[in-house]
This record gives structure tokens, sequence and C-alpha cells, in this order.
């Protein structure tokens, strides 16, 4: 199943409804096809924004490899990544469910 989130400053006003469950591992693929670099990279969770997970700006054409080290607790998770171009993401995404997430010029997608 692919979602695509579709909005001109790439903000995601909608929830996605998934019921939780557990997943053997939340790792997956953040693939820059943008011509953006991707800044960073937060979860909420509590009411509060997480560290940046990425050690690295990821560069338009690479691919960075995400591990959250746990398969533990809700599978939706308020997520938000903020681009070089002044632009960002926020919206829900279920990481039990996906194994790449692409950031393009005007979409965020995963599957």
């Amino acid at each position: 199943m692919r979602n695509t989130v579709f909005a001109a400053s790439l903000v995601l006003a909608g929830s996605l409804f998934v019921t939780p469950v557990s997943a053997a591992s939340w790792e997956f693929d953040l693939v820059n096809r943008s011509n953006a670099n991707i800044l960073s990279f937060q979860t909420r969770e509590g009411g509060a924004w997480s560290h940046n997970w990425l050690d690295e700006i990821v560069l338009p054409g690479e691919t960075f490899i995400m591990d959250f080290g746990t398969d533990q607790g809700d599978c939706r998770v308020r997520t938000r990544m903020d681009f070089s171009d002044g632009t960002f993401f926020e919206g829900n995404i279920d990481y039990c469910s996906i194994s790449t997430i692409t950031v393009r010029n005007n979409d965020v997608v995963w599957e």
C-alpha cells in the first residue's frame, strides 16, 4: 500500500488512521529525490519532539538508512522533516508497515 501526501509547503494536515500493531523492526530507507537537503528528521511522542534522528544532512540523490532501534510503542508516529529550501513535512507515519520514505520536490511518499 502506498500513502501519498501532497501539499504546497509539504505540510500534512490530516491523519492516517491505523491500528497500532507490533512490528519486527522499525528500520527503513529515507530516500531524497528532491532538490533540497533534508536537514532534520524528528518524531513526536509524549507531547515533545525528539532529537534529530539524522547524524548527517541527506543530500539530493542520497539514501539514509534509518533505524529507531526498537519496535515497541505505537506504530503511527507524528514525524517532521525540515528541508534546506525552508519547507517542511509534518504528518503521521505508520512505521510498522513501511520500508522506504521518499522525499520528492512536491510531496513525501512511503511504502
